[in-house]
C-alpha cells in the first residue's frame, strides 16, 4: 500500500485516503500525506495534525486549502519537532502573535530562528532586530542582515531586493579580487607592513557588506595579540591576552565567530588577504578604546 502510495499515477480516492490515513503503519499514512494532504477532510487533518509520525505532521502543517486556528498554530509552535515548528513559522508568519514571536526569537533550535529572522512577513521590533543581530548564530546574524539591509538597500536604490541580493555577491567577488591585489587602504596615514602569520579568522557583520575580522596570532610566552582589521586587509586595532582561549572568549563575547565554522557564512562573505597593512580606523581604536568593546 506504500507503494501505491508514493507512485506518481497513484491518485487516491476520499475512501482510500480514510483508509491509508487509518493504517498502523506510520509509512503508508507518510506516504498519503505526502501526497493527499491537500484533499484531507477537517478530521483527517485534525488526525494528522497529532500523528505520532513526524512526517505525517509536517505534510499536515502546510494546511493546503484551509487556515489554521490559533489553536493549530499554538500547537505546532510547541510541536517537540523543529520541522514541524519551522513549518508553521515560514507558512504563516502573518498570523503570528507577539508573543509567539517573542517565544520563537529564543527558541533553542536555529533553524526554527532563522525561520522567525528571515521571514518578511514577521514584523519585529528594534530590540527584536538588535537581539537577532548579536545571536550566537552566524546564521541568525546574517538573515537579519540580509533582511533588513537588502530592503533598505533596494529602496535607495529603487530595485527589487532580489537584485539587491545579486549586487551584494557581485560586490563581494569583486571585494575578494581587489583585496588580492590592493596593498595599502585607501586612506591609511600609516601604511607599514603587519606580519601576522594566524589564519584562523574571526568575523563580525558590522553593517551592509562590510565586516570587521580578526586574526589571533601567539607569542611565544604563551600570551598573544588579537589583530582587528577590515575588508581591505588594514589592521586598525590590536588587543593582548595572556592566554589564546581567554582571546576567544572574549572574541565571542563580543560578536565575533571563526568563519571556519560555519559553512552558510562562506556563501556570502569572502575573506581579506595578505600582506596586512597598518590602517585607521574612521572611529579611532574602536576596539582597545573599550567603545564598543565588552570585557570581561
Amino acid at each position: 500500500m506504500q507503494q501505491f502510495a508514493e507512485s506518481l499515477d497513484y491518485k487516491p480516492t476520499p475512501e482510500q485516503i480514510e483508509r491509508g490515513m487509518l493504517d498502523e503503519d506510520s509509512r503508508v499514512r507518510a506516504a498519503f500525506a505526502s501526497r493527499a494532504h491537500h484533499l484531507f477532510t477537517p478530521e483527517q487533518l485534525e488526525r494528522a495534525l497529532t500523528d505520532e509520525n513526524v512526517a505525517v505532521r509536517k505534510y499536515a502543517t502546510l494546511f493546503k486549502n484551509c487556515k489554521p486556528t490559533p489553536f493549530q498554530l499554538e500547537r505546532g509552535l510547541t510541536d517537540e519537532s523543529p520541522v514541524i515548528r519551522s513549518n508553521i513559522v515560514q507558512h504563516f508568519g502573518d498570523l503570528l502573535t507577539p508573543e509567539q514571536i517573542k517565544r520563537g526569537l529564543k527558541d533553542d533550535d536555529v533553524d526554527v530562528r532563522h525561520c522567525f529572522a528571515i521571514n518578511e512577513d514577521i514584523d519585529l521590533s528594534p530590540d527584536q532586530i538588535k537581539s537577532c543581530s548579536k545571536d550566537e548564530n552566524i546564521r541568525i546574524q546574517l538573515a537579519i542582515a540580509s533582511r533588513y539591509n537588502l530592503n533598505a538597500y533596494a529602496k535607495r536604490h529603487g530595485i527589487t531586493p532580489t537584485r539587491a541580493q545579486r549586487e551584494r555577491v557581485l560586490m563581494n567577488e569583486a571585494e575578494a579580487t581587489r583585496s588580492k591585489t590592493v596593498e595599502v587602504f585607501p586612506g591609511s596615514c600609516n601604511n607599514s607592513h603587519v606580519e601576522i602569520s594566524s589564519r584562523d579568522y574571526w568575523f563580525k557583520i558590522v553593517e551592509f557588506l562590510q565586516q570587521n575580522w580578526a586574526l589571533i596570532d601567539s607569542s611565544s610566552d604563551g600570551g598573544c595579540t588579537v589583530f582587528f582589521f577590515g575588508d581591505t586587509s588594514g589592521v586598525f586595532d590590536r588587543l593582548t591576552f595572556p592566554t589564546v582561549a581567554k582571546a576567544e572568549k572574549a572574541l565571542h563575547r563580543n560578536g565575533f565567530a571563526r568563519f571556519a565554522d560555519d559553512k552558510k557564512a562562506k556563501e556570502f562573505i569572502a575573506i581579506p588577504q595578505p600582506p596586512f597593512k597598518e590602517s585607521t580606523h574612521p572611529n579611532g581604536q574602536i576596539y582597545s578604546s573599550g567603545r564598543y568593546w565588552v570585557g570581561d
